[in-house]
């Protein structure tokens, strides 16, 4: 015989919102803040590594 039937049931974690997972109660200045570090990771190149870097899949 099998255990009780369990289902998915919602939950909450401190500091993430249910609907988009962001962070609740952040300031524009925070969002301001994730912005800037984006913006400046574009002016530095990627890195890569040319062991994992192939082809790829080719697209049909």
């Amino acid at each position: 015989m099998q255990g009780p039937l369990r289902t998915w049931e919602p939950t909450t974690y401190r500091s993430i919102s249910d609907w988009g997972h962001l962070p609740v109660g952040r300031t524009i200045l925070d969002q301001l803040e994730q912005f800037r570090i984006g913006a400046r990771s574009l002016a530095r190149p990627e890195r890569t590594v040319p062991a994992l870097g192939g082809s790829g899949i080719p697209d049909d």
